[in-house]
């Protein structure tokens, strides 16, 4: 199809558009629309460019996202629906005197967390679990990951790319801009089930990863592991344990994308993902090679 460049680049350049509206949006509203609109451009990419299942690993990528983020967005809404309006220049120039501007928000929960409990203890429960779950299964943690290496597998290599690089870092982002930011109380309560999600991740993902023969589904679950590790340093609520979260996010948006585009090249010049095809391969293909032993 020589057309096909019309339509495939358009989506990758609006996947990446979205991805950095969901940066850097301030207001939890735009934050909210940018989270979603990423789900369009990448689910037509799986779709169009896929590999042989791609219809059900398109819908199943669409479905379980979008489901997590509905629960996502009534606690978002709930969120700005408990705000108290009569807080006199709490949240200055709006016209309900609520807001959803996330610094404004931000600067009124750390100060009532200082003094005590902002929302009281079972709101803020409720709220962070809510927000959590958007954002874990996005991450993804075990047991909420199956989306992921079949939407890796059927995906085409720039999807691929960008879903592992970039898409999969909202989830860790969301939880250190919102829950975390404004529950700190929640996160003590929850932080044992949240180190256990982490490890069942890191474990399982890895032991996955071992049993793999197709080279794109071994990365794919290798991304569960590193997801697991980056949970674990949020669970820590240690200042090095954010750093080194926030540290794993930007070295696993390097290292999985260009393992990634080695697949993608393997698969073009081979026409295989099986690891057992690729005995001798640095004879023949010494770029793909020392590419993949440096990721």
């Amino acid at each position: 199809n020589e057309k096909r460049g019309e339509v495939y680049h358009p989506l990758v350049l609006l996947m990446g558009a979205t991805l950095i509206g969901v940066f850097v949006s301030l207001d939890l509203f735009m934050f909210y629309i940018f989270w979603e609109l990423t789900l369009i451009p990448m689910f037509f990419l799986i779709l169009k460019w896929g590999g042989k299942e791609r219809r059900y690993a398109a819908q199943k990528f669409f479905i379980y996202t979008f489901t997590a983020s509905v629960v996502m967005l009534l606690g978002l809404v709930t969120l700005y629906f408990l705000q108290q309006p009569t807080q006199a220049g709490a949240y200055p120039g709006t016209f309900t005197g609520r807001s959803f501007d996330l610094v404004n928000i931000s600067e009124v929960a750390m100060a009532a967390n200082a003094e005590g409990v902002f929302l009281g203890k079972t709101m803020q429960a409720v709220l962070f679990v809510m927000l959590m779950l958007g954002f874990l299964v996005k991450l993804p943690a075990a047991p909420f990951h199956t989306w992921l290496p079949d939407a890796h597998v059927q995906a085409p290599t720039g999807g691929s790319m960008l879903l592992a690089g970039v898409m999969l870092k909202m989830g860790a982002y969301g939880m250190f801009r919102i829950p975390v930011t404004l529950f700190p109380h929640a996160l003590e309560t929850f932080q044992f089930a949240l180190m256990l999600f982490g490890f069942v991740s890191l474990v399982y993902g890895a032991i996955v990863c071992l049993g793999q023969t197709n080279l794109k589904k071994m990365v794919a679950y290798s991304s569960v592991s590193h997801m697991g590790v980056i949970l674990l340093g949020i669970a820590s609520q240690q200042p090095i344990g954010y750093a080194a979260a926030l540290f794993m996010m930007f070295a696993h948006g390097i290292i999985s994308p260009m393992l990634f585009a080695v697949c993608g090249a393997f698969k073009h010049h081979y026409h295989s993902m099986e690891i057992g095809a690729m005995r001798g391969m640095a004879k023949h293909s010494p770029w793909i090679a020392t590419s993949m032993m440096f990721g």
